[in-house]
């Protein structure tokens, strides 16, 4: 059984100014073809039309830059990285170079068989949560990482540790451009009655949180723990997000595929009937607590209103491009046993 696809919208207010959005989508574009001196220029036009108040997909900008760089480095031959065949999402990369004096090199692999265009899915998603300055790609077998330095141990730790996507109910969102109408008040349960309860979730750090955090400027941050309430930014900056508890995680995730923009993912038993209790509940909620959101690393990667309760194992989410969808794939992949990387080579 297939539950109702969810499509992520943007939830920012119509009236912005939307006339420089091109930039963005001419970057994401000439990254996708490999015309990747067109797509950094681009993408650096389009982040500055966005501070600038002439652009609202700050998002777009960011995936044609990395899609550019990508790119440049690859014809550099600093790193073999990761490229996608259009249409296809699969995996195209030259054998690895010998790093530079210096650097470090790391192979991850995954469990034997992995579908080839998962482990792209993992490259992108964990070039999006690790140093600016490492290198992700893939060889179509295995997803390589290479640091400008000797790594430390936190980055070593940081390929691996992902506890990758959340489930999470919404308490409350808002405009990030709104600054102080993002106030939430503390509450005092010591136990939750659903994993919504904003009188347990809502900590006065939390709460602090929500009100501090500028989404304007999205960036990975520390995965919260599931049994703890968070506040995301949507990956565009048009939304700020307070939530509660994560009765569903990457972990109760046994399959993942993704075909162009579309990800398809079955739960486990326990996966499924967490995720129709907490289905059951929203729907009956009050807007904006009636929303699921799925996060990754403070990012929200998919938000959307529960009408009704949703039952079955496989889902199926729809993204308005694919790169979207590969991160999205790659974060249900991490932390759960899909593709279970590990690091089986390190120089």
């Amino acid at each position: 059984m297939t539950a109702p696809q969810q499509t992520p919208t943007s939830l920012a207010s119509e009236d912005r100014d939307t006339s420089q959005n091109w930039f963005a989508v001419a970057s994401l574009a000439s990254g996708i073809v490999g015309l990747s001196i067109i797509a950094v220029p681009f993408g650096v036009l389009g982040l500055r039309a966005v501070r600038q108040g002439h652009a609202t997909n700050r998002g777009l900008s960011i995936a044609g830059l990395v899609l550019g760089a990508v790119g440049v480095a690859a014809w550099a031959g600093a790193v073999a990285l990761a490229t996608s065949t259009p249409g296809r999402g699969n995996a195209v990369a030259a054998p690895a170079p010998t790093p530079a004096a210096g650097a470090t090199r790391y192979v991850l692999t995954p469990t034997p068989g992995s579908d080839k265009a998962l482990v792209h899915a993992a490259a992108v998603y964990l070039s999006s949560r690790i140093d600016d300055d490492a290198k992700v790609g893939t060889d179509g077998r295995s997803v390589l990482v290479v640091f400008p330095a000797p790594a430390t141990a936190e980055q070593a730790a940081s390929l691996v540790a992902g506890s990758g996507a959340q489930f999470r109910p919404v308490i409350d969102d808002a405009d990030p451009m709104a600054g102080s109408g993002t106030v939430a008040t503390p509450g005092s349960a010591s136990t939750p009655s659903w994993p919504g309860d904003a009188t347990f979730y809502v900590t006065a750090d939390l709460a602090q949180a929500y009100t501090s955090t500028d989404c304007t400027r999205p960036a990975p941050a520390q995965q919260p723990a599931p049994d703890s309430g968070a506040v995301a930014c949507a990956a565009d900056g048009s939304r700020k997000y307070l939530l509660g508890g994560a009765p569903l995680t990457a972990a109760d995730i046994s399959a993942v595929s993704i075909d162009r923009n579309t990800v398809t993912y079955v739960l486990t038993r326990e996966g499924e009937a967490a995720l129709t209790n907490l289905t059951t509940q929203l729907a009956s909620a009050v807007p904006p607590a009636n929303q699921m959101a799925i996060t990754a690393d403070g990012l929200e990667l998919s938000a959307a209103q529960v009408l009704a309760p949703i039952r079955g194992t496989e889902m199926q989410v729809r993204f308005p491009d694919e790169v979207a969808a590969q991160v999205f794939a790659g974060a249900l992949t991490y932390g759960s046993k899909v593709i279970a990387l590990e690091v089986t080579d390190a120089e």
